[in-house]
């Protein structure tokens, strides 16, 4: 009976735990929540602590957990869940797409695409169901963090989508060439088509060494107008924005290449409902749009939104990333005033006292969306848009990014049946 270790008993740990012990093996299983040890115990695990005594089985380690944690170092060997399809599923139709800002959009446009014609597809991944909870399907869409990239050297994908790179997450790659290098592996192999960016220096390296690999490449070039050959991008109202544009010539490029014609790509990108979160509309009322933009944690993410909108009501805030708010200020003009929650307040006020941007502190999201809502209702502006785009980390104050947007959502709806926006 082989054995295995899995820490950290979120959705893909427990997938791993289920998964492992239905194929007969042994799973040492441990996480900090006493909660989610016992649901891992129900699935048959020993629960172990495993930060005591050295081991030689393999650890699944869930993606949040770097390699320098003391779990970690007690192992070999670290994979992924990822990494666990990957090896009993070798001949399967992989879609991975990665980059820093983006990917969960192209994933979900790639798998409605596929959905729409009639293909058997299934998603998952980083965008939130482990590849190893997923029935079996004709196309995998597989959206890859760095994280999880860096543990799954079985993976072969016979697409892969390399997006984009601006700095995130260096605290756990070290520096942007050790983030780039994490991201390299998803043309693991010699063969396959790769679609890559090539509006930053890392990605049309990236796409560059596929070549050299021996992949069949494909560069992103979104055209200024949003004309792309026969598709007017500029007609789907769900995918705004240049950086959208270039989501949606990846899903045809993508599509394209599994052999579906442009007729029904076209229709499955006008039918796209939207990502949640992701430059969501919320509601309007009065002249007054309200966006939820909560899954934009870095600024980069944040500038898609800001380019946008005009008469901007900014709420933003929460655990700051490396180079917090820098690279936004070609967007000032667009702003009426930020409102600052989270632990970044006192970083995110300097940034916006040194570049004259009008700002208050907030504090909390329930403070914040009242008054950027009342002050654009004072001052009429038009197009006005009350915008979560927060350019941080969620958790200082919530569980994640979902459970922000969610509750940002339900505060825009309260106020507007309190008629107070």
């Amino acid at each position: 009976m082989k054995t295995y270790a899995v820490m950290g008993l979120d959705k893909s740990g427990l997938a791993s735990v289920q998964y492992l012990r239905a194929k007969g093996c042994r799973v040492m299983a441990w996480d900090d929540n006493p909660a989610q040890r016992e649901r891992a115990k129900a699935l048959g695990a020993e629960i172990t602590d495993l930060a005591e005594g050295a081991y030689d089985c393999e650890l699944v380690l869930t993606p949040g957990i770097g390699p320098a944690h003391k779990v970690a170092q007690r192992f070999k060997s670290h994979i992924s869940d990822i990494e666990l399809f990957a090896r009993d599923n070798p001949d399967a139709t992989v879609v991975g797409i990665t980059g820093t800002n983006g990917k969960s959009t192209t994933t979900a446009l790639i798998h409605h695409i596929l959905k729409s014609a009639n293909i058997k597809a299934e998603i998952g991944g980083n965008f939130g169901t482990s590849p190893l909870a997923l029935p079996p399907a004709d196309v995998y869409v597989i959206e890859l963090s760095s994280y999880q990239l860096t543990r799954c050297p079985s993976l072969r994908v016979k697409i892969g989508i390399m997006l984009n790179l601006t700095p995130d997450h260096l605290e756990r790659h070290g520096d942007m060439q050790g983030y780039a290098a994490a991201k390299a592996n998803l043309f693991n192999g010699n063969s396959g088509t790769a679609i890559y960016g090539v509006d930053d220096e890392y990605s049309r390296a990236i796409g560059a060494q596929a070549l050299q690999k021996g992949w069949h490449t494909l560069p992103l070039n979104v055209p200024d107008t949003g004309q792309y050959e026969s598709f007017d991008l500029t007609q789907l109202p769900t995918l705004p924005g240049a950086h959208n544009w270039q989501n949606a010539i990846a899903a045809i490029l993508a599509c394209r290449t599994l052999g579906l014609s442009d007729s029904v790509i076209a229709q499955g990108l006008a039918s796209y409902p939207g990502l949640a979160h992701r430059q969501q509309l919320v509601a309007e009322h009065n002249g007054l749009t309200f966006i939820n933009d909560s899954k934009a944690t870095n600024a980069d993410a944040t500038s898609k939104a800001l380019g946008c909108y005009d008469n901007i009501y900014w709420i933003i805030g929460g655990r700051a990333k490396a180079g917090g708010l820098n690279g936004l200020e070609g967007y000032i003009p667009r702003i009426r005033r930020a409102f600052i929650i989270g632990e970044c307040a006192q970083e995110f006020g300097e940034w916006c006292t040194t570049h004259d941007v009008a700002h208050e502190q907030c504090g909390t999201l329930d403070v914040a969306t009242a008054k950027a809502a009342q002050l654009a209702k004072t001052e009429k502006c038009t197009g006005a848009v009350v915008l979560l785009s927060p350019a941080c980390a969620s958790l200082d104050q919530f569980k994640g990014y979902e459970e922000r947007g969610t509750i940002f959502m339900s505060l825009v709806q309260n106020l507007l049946k309190g008629k107070a926006a």
